[in-house]
Formats: structure tokens, sequence, C-alpha cells
């Protein structure tokens, strides 16, 4: 195949030229660009020079475009290292946090009740100052002002003002600081501060942590491992200061377990019943309170007592955090003589009852035991002012009038020469309390009755050897308190002057005087509030003596109301009684006439008897005409007929 001449001449003819002769081995293919353009007489040609390794022209628009960018990104590059180097070498780091050091330093621990001092440095190495800076202390529960060791300190803050660039501010910081042994503490420091034309505010915070090595307060109780059920015990717990500042407003909280009668305390408890107040405790004194009670439960049941010393909050019954932490867990054991006393069938060891009223009395017992018990003896004593000693009986036992013992015996009750194992057996007695004529002076404060009951024997093991076994038993009567109210209608008599018909008339109004009069014989009442009802046609006169007894009228339930307050153990009868009157008006209407009607209704007396821990109350008949003195002579003290 030949070509055209013109072809043979080009590029094209040379390569076929070559390709005849085999002389292509050695030949590197290159891409050639087309051109477009049309060539004289319609004939189009190749171009005679091929890209090197089948490239762009450099001249083209993608190669620019591709220039231009790398000489962009070249000069960006160069302009922020220059710009880094300026502001390393000027400082424009104008807000931040790393450049502002707060440094604490103080003790790792302390003893409560110590002064802390805290050495504290703040450090700008900003280019900038910092303005309107202040320093925020938050302090832990229970810390004090060590110039006012009686000062609840919680947070403190201190102005700073501006700190200029390089300047370093020195403060130390003094408290008392107070908590449990082995407690950690910690303290949070906060830096807040502006910068020039800003009203942002910026913060720095810095915590210090530490350790308190030793309590304010020592405390111990004597709490025993083991207890029997039912039976009355006691325990101390001793407090004494450590701290060389003075601990105010100390409260301990005793967390009694499930089945824990309180009895009695050395400290007056708060109404809760678990909390004593101890007030303020100076270096070195020492505080103890006496708990008694009784406590019950299953026998090989655990029972825990939890003792927690604090200071209050604002003064009420709770703790902000504790000084000193006792947890004590007791197991029940049941005696080896179990024994129950009960008192007209009650068997706590608390029984409240009234003057003058029947005691019936039972004692039960088992032996406990796997082995026997011989020669078993019950004692108990009588200790108390309350009794009528002459009422005493004893069933198969006998009452020992010079020491006030009731003593039950294997001469007296057979049975109790030998009891074998859960073999079970009782007895009885009874007496009488005192009447309120017998409760004068001494005896009508706070009288109570104790029953002691000692059981004991010899046990008798399958080696015939012997040992002493006893029990023991305590039991309370408290009488009741029972507070009276009398009240009385009067015209003529009273701190009034009343006005009206003196016998009450159809339509035409009387006013009259009703006084109340309070007595109490026995323990302290108080709470004490006494109410009545004034029926519709009855009318309040707004007039009260003295005046400043604390007499009110609600129209809506029209219930009149008298404040008392307390009423003192012998009111009435060692001391005068508590007496107050206020002024009422009646208009007969003409149903009413010949009849009695009711001027003041349902009179009663509300109370708490504060020894007895138990409420009281009382009743006085209603206020007629039939109860004025002045009417009686009247016929059926009726209305006068016109």
């Amino acid at each position: 195949m030949s070509l055209p001449e013109s072809e043979e001449k080009s590029g094209l003819g040379d390569l076929q030229h070559r390709l005849e002769q085999g002389t292509l081995a050695n030949v590197r293919l290159k891409r050639s660009r087309l051109n477009q353009t049309e060539t004289s007489g319609g004939e189009e040609t190749w171009s005679g020079d091929l890209i090197e390794d089948f490239g762009e022209d450099s001249n083209s628009a993608s190669w620019r475009l591709i220039k231009k960018f790398l000489i962009g990104a070249t000069a960006f590059f160069l302009v922020a290292i220059v710009v880094a180097v300026i502001v390393i070498l000027n400082g424009s780091n104008l807000i931040s946090n790393s450049n502002i050091v707060v440094d604490v330093r103080g003790p790792v621990s302390l003893k409560a009740g110590e002064a802390i001092n805290l050495q504290t440095s703040i450090i700008n190495r900003n280019k900038t100052a910092l303005e309107s800076a202040r320093l925020l202390v938050e302090y832990p529960a229970g810390t004090r002002s060590a110039v006012d060791a009686t000062l609840d300190l919680r947070r403190e803050v201190f102005d700073l003002k501006n700190i200029p660039t390089g300047e370093t501010i020195n403060k130390t910081l003094q408290v008392l600081v107070f908590g449990g042994q082995g407690s950690q503490q910690k303290i949070k420091l906060t830096l807040e501060y502006r910068l020039a034309e800003s009203n942002n505010v910026f913060s720095k915070k810095v915590e210090y942590d530490f350790t308190i090595s030793d309590s304010p307060v020592t405390m111990t109780a004597n709490l025993p491992d083991e207890i029997n059920a039912g039976r009355e015990f006691s325990f101390d717990i001793d407090l004494v200061s450590n701290s060389p500042t003075i601990l105010n407003d100390l409260i301990l909280d005793i967390s009694f377990p499930p089945g824990f009668q309180l009895k009695d305390s050395s400290l007056a408890p708060t109404l809760d019943g678990h909390i004593w107040s101890l007030g303020d405790i100076t270096a070195g004194v020492e505080k103890k309170l006496t708990v008694t009670g009784v406590l019950t439960g299953q026998e090989n049941e655990n029972k825990s007592f939890r003792i927690v010393v604090g200071p209050s909050v604002d003064g009420d019954n709770s703790q902000s955090f504790s000084y000193g932490d006792i947890f004590k867990t007791l197991v029940i054991k049941n005696p080896f003589i179990g024994t129950e006393l009960s008192l007209n069938g009650q068997a706590g060891s608390e029984v409240i009852l009234k003057p003058k009223d029947l005691v019936k009395g039972k004692i039960d017992w088992i032996n406990n035991l796997p082995d026997n018990i011989s020669d078993l003896e019950m004692e108990m004593s009588l200790v108390g002012s309350a009794i009528d000693r002459r009422s005493i009986k004893v069933e198969n036992g006998f009452y020992r009038s010079q020491d006030d013992k009731i003593i039950w015996n294997k001469s007296l009750v057979e049975s109790l020469a030998m009891i074998r194992p859960g073999e079970t057996g009782s007895v009885s007695f009874d007496f009488s309390m005192l009447p309120l004529s017998a409760l004068r002076g001494n005896l009508s404060r706070n009288p109570q009755v104790d029953l002691s009951l000692i059981v004991s024997g010899r046990r008798i093991s399958e080696e015939n050897q012997s040992d002493q076994v006893r029990t023991e038993l305590k039991k309370t009567i408290k009488i009741l308190s029972v507070p009276q109210i009398a009240s009385q209608l009067s015209y003529t008599t009273g701190p009034f002057t009343n006005s009206g018909p003196a016998s009450p008339r159809v339509e035409a109004k009387t006013t009259y005087t009703v006084t109340w009069l309070a007595i109490n014989p026995a323990n302290e009442v108080r709470n004490v509030k006494i109410v009545a009802t004034l029926p519709v046609y009855i009318d309040w006169q707004n007039a009260i003596y003295p005046q400043n007894e604390k007499i009110s009228f609600d129209p809506s339930s029209r219930q009149v109301s008298w404040e008392v307050g307390v009423l003192p153990a012998g009111l009435g009868f060692d001391s005068p009684p508590r007496e107050a009157s206020f002024q009422i008006a009646f208009t007969p209407s003409l149903s009413q006439v010949e009849s009695q009607p009711d001027l003041v209704s349902l009179v009663r007396l509300f109370g708490f008897d504060s020894f007895a821990n138990k409420d009281v109350s009382a009743n006085a008949d209603s206020l007629n005409t039939g109860s004025l003195e002045e009417f009686r002579s009247l016929v059926g003290a009726g209305l006068v007929k016109e």
C-alpha cells in the first residue's frame, strides 16, 4: 500500500516506512494532539512534534490555573509563618487562662477545730491586665471564722480590683475547720475577671483538698453486746471536746432499733424523742448522757444503735455534718427463765392509770433451759407512794409491808420446788391506786409506782452440777393527771356589770357573765385549751377578763376558745385555780317560754400530760338559766311569762 505523496513526506509516512523496515523496536509511542484547523485545499496535516510523555502543552489553560494556585498557596503559607512569629515574639495572647496561675498551699491534714492557713498566690502572665478581679472562696460545712469562732463561714469574696500584666497577688486565708475523723474536706476557689472593653466575665477554678486527722469530739458508748428481751437496761454516752475553740449548739441523735422503747434519760430529749440538745461545749469539758429503755425482739435477733453528734443547723433539730459517729449492734437473748409481768392485761414496760384505779397483776414464767430449775423464788418490790398499801392482796404469796415486797417461793407455792424444761406457771396479785384527795403536796408531782421483779433459782444439769440463774424485770405505773373545769353563769357577780331584766323575759335582752375555772391535781399539763359552743340565740359581747387571757369567738362555728397554755401540778389544790370570764347576751323568744335553754353548750378541756406522755381531757356541764343562783328559787327555773 502506498500513500499519497503529500503523506509520504509527513510524519505519518515516516512511521509507515519504519514499520515496513522493522525498525520500531526502540520507538516509544507518544500521544499527539490533533489540529482542528483545516489546511488549504481541504486536506488535514499532522503536527511534527509529539508532546513528551503524552502531556499537555505547558501553555495550556489547565497548566496556567495550577501554577497560579501553587503560587497563592506558597504566599499564604509564608504570610502565616510571619504572623505566627510576630504573635510569639510580641505575646498577643490576651485571654488565655493557662497564663493565669492560682496557687494554693496549705497542710494536707489537720485536727478538727484547728485554724488552717492557706497561702494563695494569683499570677497574671498575660500581656493584658485583668480588670474587676475578685476571688470567691467556698468552704465546707462547719467552717467558722478564725476571728469569731461562733460565726459560721460558708463563703468569702475578696475584691482584687485590677491585676496588671506580670503582677502577683498574695492572699492568706485563715479559718477554723471541723468534721469527723478521717473525713475528706474541699475548699473551692474561683477567680473571676473581665478584660478591657468587654462585658464578659471569665473565671478560673481550683480546689484544695485536705483531711481531718482527728475529731473535735471524743465519743464513747458502753452499749452491751447482748441483752435480754423485755429487760430494762441503761447505757452511758460520754463526750469530751478536743477542740481548742468552743463547739456551739451540739445535738446528739440516736437512731434506735425497732422494738426499743425509751424509758428515761438524764437529759430531757426534744419532742422528736431521739435527739438531745447538748448546747455549747468548751475545750476539755465532758458531757454525759444516760439512756434507759427496754428492747424487745426474737432470740438471736440483731438490733443496731447509731449515735451521731454534730452541730445543729440554725438551731433546729437537724445536723449538717457529724463530729462523731458510733454504730453498735446488740444480740437479743431470751432469759433462762422467761418472765412476763402484766398489769390489767397490759404487758408493756409502762402502764398509765388514773387515781383510784384497781390494778390486777399477773406473773407468768417458763423454763427456757434444757435442764431442770429448782427452788424457784420470785420477789417483787413496790416503790412509790401512789399505792393504797392497805388494798394489796396476793394469791399464794406474802406481802411484807416493812419493805413493800411481795414474795413467792416453794414454801408458799409447791410447784416452784422443781420446774422442768418448758414448764410454765403463774401467780397473781392486785391493789388500788390512791384517790385524788390523797394525792396532795409532793405526791401530786409526777406520781408513779416502780415494780421490780427478780426471779431466781438453781439450774441442775445432767451431771448434777448446779449454778444460779436469775432474771430481772421492771415495770412502771404512771398516774395520769385528771384536770377539771368548772363553768359558772352569773348575773350580779363577776367582773362585768350586766344589764337587762334579772329574770329572763321574752324579747328582752339580758347580759350574763360566764366564768371558767381550771384545776389540775397531779402532773403538769401542757397545751391546754378549753372550748364551748354558743347557741344561735346567744350574742358574743367581746368582753374578756383578764384582758390578757387568750379567749376568742369564731362567728362561723360559734365556738368560744380559751388558749390556757400550761396547768401546773397542784393547781387549785396547792395554789389558786386558773380563772377567766367573758360576757354573753340572751334575748328570749316566745318559743322558749317555760323552758331552760342552754346559754353555753359542750364545755370541754383538752391537754397533754407531759409526765405520762398522754392526752387528757375533761368536760363541764352546759350552762342554762337554771345555772343562775339567783333564779333557782323560780319555779322550774324556767323563763318568766310576761
